[in-house]
């Protein structure tokens, strides 16, 4: 959206710099952006364990032992 020939950001700031990331939080700090698990849910708590495999969060799998 522009206002006279102002980029407006994500919070609504003429010529700011927030973005929204992929779980929705619109800020301009990179450091607390939101990513995929290994399971490819954004801000989810999927894991891969020692095994290499994707356990945790909603894969219904446990680590290896």
């Amino acid at each position: 959206m522009k206002i006279s020939s102002c980029e407006i950001d994500c919070a609504g700031e003429c010529g700011g710099d927030a973005v929204e990331d992929i779980c929705g939080t619109c800020d301009n700090d990179p450091l607390n952006d939101c990513v995929n698990d290994c399971n490819e849910i954004p801000g989810g708590n999927a894991y891969l364990d020692e095994c290499g495999d994707c356990v945790g969060g909603d894969t219904g799998s446990f680590p290896c032992v």
